[in-house]
Parts: structure tokens; C-alpha cells; sequence
């Protein structure tokens, strides 16, 4: 993003009005999926202002879900009792050249980790204190929403994958192409146990939905970020010292409140790592949901919406590979939730009782 971008922008947004601008300064954030910016207005009439300018990158996926994103904000800002677990947005736009514009934390936030210290082997583990602060802002965001009359009214959507059994098919067809073009691709090296893995997860999906999801599905749902790793979050400076922010709303909907926690532990974390830090976290978790008002919702149902959560994520590295993504992104991945679904007896999950 350009100084002239971003100044046109600004000016579409109104944040500039009345102030008279002098100069306008922009770093790009390095972002991969959108077109985003930190810029420093520098103004006559009134102190130096610092925003965060984000805009879709040149493709119509990354257009649509900067749509649903200015949707989201544009939606919680409507929303006088909702947490102060997102970034306020000073502005929003989700019509033919979509935007956001949001206050600036980095004076006294920061990723608790990178994106590249998400994907490497092994995953880079934030600060316990961040670890804590980012389950806990997870947990007001859930607790808000959950079961909130706006469900009904249809202000979010619903999960796509587990919305009804049509779409719940369509879903599965598209993962199983999508399986079939990755393994004709990378059969020669990849893993027979994986392959099996796969295999056996795409003949048992019908079971997954008919015997445990769409029973499940009928209540306690709550909002999915969708996309929530730990770097997606920003964690107080100094650690420890207020809450985090979930950033990135380009795919909020209604589902299962521990697909979140799936994507936060269980797609990077190895085995060992796991067998330290996750079931603490989820316990944390539950201990947080239901101090924020959640109420017939034990830790086993927790544990239980976590296997339900690992089915799903187990496919996302087979659409990353379809799609296009590195091996060393997808292939990590894979390993880190087979590893887990093996781990969390998935299996079961595939079958009737």
C-alpha cells in the first residue's frame, strides 16, 4: 500500500475530516492475505494520529473476505455490551472497494509470535503469560456469543461445513477431490500410515455427520474466528500486563467454539508440546467460558467439541496442498494433526454407535 492509497482511504473513511493533512507515512505490515498498513497522519489543525489501513490483495478471494471482515466490524461496532477483545474500528466499508480502517496497538501490543515461528518445526511457543492472555480473550469473545439471539437472526453464518447435511455433503465432496488430486500428486513420498489416515477419515465422513455432528449441531454454538493462531492474536507489552486482540475477521461464523481452540493448539504443536501445554490450556479455557457466564457446558463436552474440531482441521492441510501452498506449510501441518487426531482416538468419531 502506497501513501496515496492509504490517503484515499483515510479520506473515504472521514477520519480526516475538518484536520487538515500534512503528511502521510506508510509501513506495510508484511501481511500475506490483504493489502494492510500501519500510517502516521500528520495533520495542522491536531495531534499526529496513527491507523491501521487494511484493503484486499489482488484476488477475488482475498476481496470477498475483506467484505465479510468490514461486515464484521461494521456489526460489533452496533454492539455496546460486546468485549473489548477487537481492535475498535474507526471505519468500514463492504461495498465494491471494501476496507477497514482500526486504531493502532502497537505502542502497546505485539504478536505474541510470528507466522513464521507458527509453521516451523518445532512451532515456537508464545509466553506462558500470552498463552494465558490469549485463552482468556478467547473465552470472553465465546461467552459472549454464545447461543446470542443475533444466531437466530441471522447476522453471522453459520459454519459452512456443518450447516445442514446438503451442505455438509458438498463440503465433504469438495475436501474428497481435493484428497485425490494431493495424493495423486505426492504419493510416491508421503506416508502410508498418513495415506491410511486419510483414507479412512473420507470413507467415515457420512458416519461423522449423521452419528455425532449434526446431533451436536443443534445448540450451545457459539462465534468462530476461523483462522485464530496465536498470531493473530496481540498480547499486551509487557506480557502479562491487560488483555489480547483478535485480529483478521475474514472468516467469523457460527460453529463449534472449539474449532478455534483446535486451530490455536493442535495444527503446529508437536506431540510433545501438546502432551505439555494442552490439555492445561483447554482446562483454562473451560475454567474462563463458564466464569464468563456459559452454563451447561462441561470439560468433557469441551473435550468432546475438541475431536469433533480435529476431524475438521485434519482436512484444511489437504485443501492447503490443493490450493497451492508449500509443502513446508502443509506438510507440518498434516503431520501435527494427524499426530493429534491419533492422539484424541479421532477415529471413533468415524464410526456409528
Amino acid at each position: 500500500m502506497d501513501e496515496d492509497s492509504a490517503y484515499e482511504v483515510l479520506r473515504r473513511s472521514g477520519v480526516l475530516e475538518g484536520r487538515g493533512v500534512r503528511s502521510v507515512e506508510v509501513r506495510d505490515t508484511g501481511a500475506f492475505n490483504s493489502d494492510t498498513a500501519r500510517v502516521r497522519v500528520s495533520f495542522r489543525s491536531a495531534p499526529d494520529a496513527q491507523f491501521v489501513v487494511k484493503t484486499p490483495a489482488g484476488n477475488a478471494w482475498s476481496r470477498a473476505a475483506a467484505i465479510d471482515e468490514a461486515r464484521f466490524y461494521t456489526l460489533v461496532a452496533t454492539l455496546p455490551d460486546h468485549p473489548a477483545v477487537v481492535p475498535r474500528c474507526l471505519a468500514a466499508a463492504g461495498d465494491d472497494a471494501p476496507y477497514v480502517v482500526l486504531e493502532d496497538l502497537s505502542a502497546t501490543h505485539q504478536h505474541p509470535i510470528t507466522r513464521a515461528q507458527t509453521i516451523q518445526r518445532p512451532s515456537t511457543l508464545p509466553a506462558p503469560e500470552d498463552q494465558l492472555a490469549v485463552v482468556d480473550t478467547l473465552a470472553r469473545l465465546q461467552a459472549y456469543w454464545w447461543e446470542h439471539p443475533l444466531q437466530a437472526a441471522g447476522a453471522l453464518e453459520f459454519g459452512y461445513w456443518s450447516d445442514d447435511s446438503e451442505g455438509f455433503e458438498r463440503y465433504a465432496q469438495r475436501r474428497r477431490a481435493s484428497w485425490r488430486s494431493v495424493l495423486d500428486q505426492h504419493r510416491s513420498w508421503l506416508p502410508s500410515d498418513v495415506v491410511d489416515l486419510y483414507e479412512r477419515t473420507f470413507d467415515g465422513l457420512g458416519n461423522h455427520w449423521n452419528t455425532w455432528l449434526r446431533p451436536r449441531m443443534a445448540d450451545r454454538l457459539t462465534l468462530v474466528h476461523g483462522d485464530a493462531y496465536f498470531c493473530n492474536y496481540l498480547c499486551p507489552r509487557p506480557a502479562g500486563a491487560g488483555r489480547a486482540y483478535l485480529i483478521d475477521w475474514q472468516s467469523a461464523c457460527i460453529d463449534l467454539g472449539a474449532l478455534d481452540l483446535v486451530n490455536l493448539i493442535a495444527t503446529f504443536w508437536s506431540h510433545d508440546q501438546r502432551a505439555e501445554y494442552e490439555v492445561p490450556l483447554l482446562r483454562e479455557f473451560h475454567r474462563r467460558l463458564t466464569g464468563y457466564g456459559v452454563t451447561g457446558y462441561s470439560f468433557d463436552d469441551l473435550v468432546q467439541d475438541y475431536r469433533l474440531g480435529l476431524i475438521y482441521w485434519l482436512l484444511m492441510p489437504v485443501q492447503d496442498a490443493y490450493d497451492g501452498s508449500a509443502r513446508d506449510y502443509w506438510w507440518p501441518k498434516m503431520q501435527c494433526l494427524t499426530s493429534a487426531a491419533g492422539d484424541w482416538n479421532c477415529a471413533e468419531l468415524l464410526v456409528t454407535r
